[in-house]
């Protein structure tokens, strides 16, 4: 008998922003990401699906931007597609896909291999409002399409980047990725969040508000 699962995890292009990232933002990141693979792993019925970042499996990629020269995002990439792998082994389906096709055809595979009936999917990586929102529109829109009733879809901010602060460090124009943790989502709230990085929090949680709106016409919710 298939598994029989009420709710689904879909992990988008993790480290996609972080090539040259300090290892401390990498360690951080790496931390919160296992963190949900474990949540995945203590409850039978919630699977994942993992997207990996094409960029960091391009062996001719990574020695263009000498990633092979102490890359923490890449090292950290592997350790995590590894650490899923190990701990939830049949309740993970990893797919590689680029920004054109993300999220294509992963709802009718999850349809095919597990027992489907109402499901909440929640979404979150790199960027909240772009390939991950873009990703968890075209599961719920594929499991709809399949006959399952998705209960909820929604992206969590604080287990995704929201965009990407670019820094010059050394001869690159290297960046910085920007989470949204807990403090950073109260002050903006109080709108205490200073400049640049107000505008771009504004920017993104309005298309997440989009997306939302979209995905919940999608759903007739």
């Amino acid at each position: 008998m298939p598994l029989e699962v009420h709710k689904i995890d879909v992990l988008v292009h993790p480290f996609f922003s972080s090539h040259h990232a300090p290892k401390e933002i990498v360690d951080e990141l790496l931390s919160k990401w296992k963190q949900r693979v474990d949540r995945v792993a203590n409850d039978n019925r919630r699977v994942m699906v993992l997207v990996k970042t094409p960029n960091l499996e391009n062996g001719m990629y990574r020695v263009m931007l000498r990633m092979d020269e102490g890359d923490h995002g890449a090292t950290a990439h592997d350790e995590l597609v590894k650490y899923a792998t190990q701990k939830l082994v049949s309740r993970l389906l990893v797919f590689k896909q680029n920004d054109k096709n993300v999220g294509m055809g992963i709802g009718g595979k999850l349809a095919e291999k597990y027992s489907l009936g109402k499901v909440s999917v929640i979404g979150y990586g790199e960027f909240a409002n772009q390939c991950v929102a873009t990703a968890l529109y075209h599961v719920a829109r594929d499991l709809t399409e399949k006959g399952v009733r998705v209960k909820k879809a929604g992206v969590r901010l604080d287990r995704s980047i929201g965009f990407h602060q670019r820094l010059n460090v050394g001869e690159y124009n290297a960046g910085n990725p920007v989470g949204f943790d807990k403090a950073m989502l109260e002050r903006y709230r109080e709108q205490r969040l200073d400049g640049e990085e107000l505008a771009q929090t504004k920017a993104v949680i309005e298309e997440l508000k989009k997306h939302k709106c979209k995905r919940k016409q999608l759903l007739g919710v």
